[in-house]
């Protein structure tokens, strides 16, 4: 028998299979293209760079990882990491993972072989490290403060391959295996500074707890795991843009962007700066949410391909005193992929609204303001590390059909945001007699996600349907132009001088019916005081017909009703005086529709009307009525609102003090 030839020494070491990559074990995508997540850490996959960070994921939460590793023979896909979380309480968290693929695994070529005539026999060592799985808890101290505290189990398995012989020289082998173990504890901190800023630390393998050497005479071979501190920050001051950068006392620094180009869509970048050693490194990643389900893609690259071509010499292996199966000097470049999804419960709480600010009292007859002009506003903060898009709704049971939804808001992470708040009233709001107190809830709805995310309670006061604040402003949407009987009324006033119309120049046709109706009107009514002498009572045109009474301003309303429904533009003038506020009162003024040219058509006296630009832009000759000398006829009432207004407004610049305002009402045709 030859008991062959000693070989040359190969001294080669072949690199097997590595997966994942980074200066610490790593389940996440987004923080594998984001490079530094100490601080940047948001769901239940921040239990390896961070357990504090685990308080951002949902009740339940599922995820795991898969890598493609390209290397010199080309390249191998593995499942990295399966993991789970759970939200026990709004203060305790808890979360778990296995690492089937989380291994390390190097053979060493045998110094020599032995060959005879019906084998030949190669002694190789193989050397494979694993991390088997982790656990992670964190506990929300305060809204701003966070602690964690995670267990990571390790095991080494070196294999030798034994020979013997027997009595009659035949070769026997045997493979023997020498096993460690060691399981380590880091410690997290993650705390919010400020409304921008988060700042993270952790110890990592700072507490030994399982410490199973390896065999003596492979101790060379252990794997080393020394504690490290890492503290990172991280800043989403800017738009849309999460900066983030983190160092650890082995002279890594990492940093890293994230910027999100769309709600549902984020491109990230980092770069790995090892100060110790070659392996510097960039990532590349995008990532999306839909609904409950995340996907995040990364591809991790290293300046250096040096020894992670799929070999090596021993002595480089020895010299690199492994002490992380995830990055180091024989990490491949990869490509992984992470999938998470939250259930078992709501959805994650994207955020939060902190006060709901609504208008002291809602008046029926502003109805159609409401829904035009904020009521009111949420106060809503972004909860997560990423932007996000919230719509607020707002309802009124019983006086909305459907809640009424705000345009889209981009908050960025941990910012605040003041929503307006708009109501479409249905019509049952004007059925509303008296003043009562009604409930009203305030929803933020967000994307990412789409589902709601926060309510709010609160109470509004709705005023009684003839309410007014006021507000001349306001007084127009008491102005029915489309009400029957205002039609009635008109229609019925105008047939019955259609004989004396029809003899009027076209110029003067809006003057003469605008006569015509004030006259009809002053014979049907009575001056009255609003009840209890309120000056915030409006009576509806309607109503004042109905009546035959009413105040000045539901003389001027009704009258400016009919004269909408007829095609003439009216506006109110709105007297307040300075000195005399209490003897605040409105009168109307109307479109003559004579331009400025012809306007002594009306009136020789220039003091009797006012040019002023109507709603087509074009000058015109506008009349001043006093409502309140209605008895007195339309010339009295005339006469009584051009002396008003040349006095207030020409003598004594009411309009340019601000203490006389004009509030135009178009014509509805």
């Amino acid at each position: 028998m030859n008991f062959g030839q000693r070989t040359r020494i190969l001294l080669l070491m072949i690199l097997i299979m590595t997966t994942n990559n980074y200066s610490q074990n790593v389940s996440s995508s987004r923080s594998i293209s984001l490079a530094a997540s100490t601080a940047a850490g948001e769901n239940l996959l921040s239990l390896d760079w961070n357990p504090s960070a685990i308080i951002f994921m949902n009740n339940w939460e599922a995820a795991f990882t898969s890598d493609y590793s390209f290397n010199g023979s080309g390249g191998s896909a593995a499942l990295r990491t399966l993991a789970l979380g759970r939200r026990l309480s709004e203060m305790h968290y808890l979360a778990a993972k296995i690492s089937p693929g989380a291994s390390l695994e190097f053979v060493v070529p045998s110094t020599f072989k032995l060959d005879d005539s019906t084998q030949s026999l190669q002694f190789d060592k193989k050397i494979t490290f694993r991390e088997d799985a982790a656990l992670a808890y964190a506990a929300r101290l305060t809204n701003t403060l966070s602690l964690g505290a995670g267990v990571h189990i390790y095991d080494e398995v070196v294999s030798d391959t034994k020979y013997t012989t027997d009595s009659n020289f035949n070769i026997k082998t045997s493979t023997v295996d020498y096993s460690g173990n060691k399981a380590t504890v880091d410690i997290g901190a993650l705390w919010s500074a400020g409304e921008f800023w988060k700042i993270g630390a952790e110890a990592k393998n700072l507490i030994p707890i399982v410490d199973r050497k390896l065999d003596s005479s492979v101790e060379q071979y252990e794997l080393d795991i020394p504690a490290v501190l890492r503290v990172g920050a991280a800043y989403s001051g800017f738009k849309n843009v999460l900066l983030c950068a983190e160092g650890d006392t082995k002279r890594n620094f990492n940093i890293g962007t994230e910027w999100y180009a769309h709600p549902l869509a984020a491109v990230r970048a980092g770069l790995y700066i090892d100060g110790a050693t070659s392996n510097d490194a960039f990532a590349l990643g995008v990532g999306t949410v839909l609904a409950r389900v995340r996907i995040d893609l990364s591809y991790l690259g290293f300046f250096s391909q040096e020894n992670r071509q799929g070999q090596s010499d021993i002595n480089t292996f020895l010299e690199a005193n492994v002490s992380n199966i995830d990055f180091n000097q024989f990490t491949n470049n990869k490509l992984s992929v992470t999938a998470s999804m939250s259930f078992g419960g709501p959805q994650e709480s994207f955020a939060r609204i902190e006060y709901v600010s609504i208008a002291k009292e809602l008046f029926p007859a502003s109805k159609m303001q409401y829904a035009l002009k904020p009521i009111g506003s949420a106060r809503v903060r972004n909860t997560t590390t990423r932007p996000i898009e919230a719509k607020v709704n707002f309802y009124v049971d019983g006086l909305m059909d459907v809640p009424s939804q705000t345009p889209a808001q981009n908050i960025l992470p941990g910012e605040v945001a003041e929503v307006p708040l708009y109501a479409v009233f249905s019509d049952e709001i004007r059925s509303v007699k008296t003043s009562s107190v009604r409930e009203a809830e305030v929803r933020v709805a967000v994307s990412p996600g789409s589902e709601e995310s926060d309510r709010y309670q609160s109470r509004v006061l709705i005023r009684g349907k003839n309410d007014w604040n006021g507000d001349a402003g306001l007084l127009k949407y008491f102005v029915t132009p489309e009400d029957q009987e205002v039609l009635k009324f008109t229609r019925e006033e105008l047939s019955n001088r259609k004989s004396d119309l029809d003899t009027v120049p076209a110029l003067r046709q809006n003057f003469e019916r605008a006569e015509i109706v004030f006259n009809a009107f002053a014979k049907r009514v009575v001056y009255v005081n609003d009840p209890e002498q309120s000056q915030d009572f409006v009576q509806y045109p309607s109503e004042t017909l109905s009546l035959n009474g009413g105040d000045c301003d539901d003389f001027s309303v009704c009258y400016s009703s009919l004269l909408a429904s007829m095609g003439i533009s009216t506006a109110f003038i709105d007297v307040v005086p300075p000195e005399h506020p209490e003897k605040a009162h409105i009168y109307v003024m109307f479109d003559t529709g004579i331009d400025a040219q012809h306007a002594p058509l009306i009136s020789d006296n220039p003091k009797r009307y006012v040019i002023r630009m109507n709603e087509r832009g074009v000058e015109t000759a506008w009349i001043p009525v006093e409502t309140t000398a209605i008895r007195r006829g339309f010339e009295e009432a005339w006469n009584a609102g051009a002396k008003e207004y040349f006095d207030d407004v020409e003598l004594n610049l009411g309009v340019v003090r601000g203490w006389v305002k004009l509030v135009d009402f178009d014509a509805v045709n």
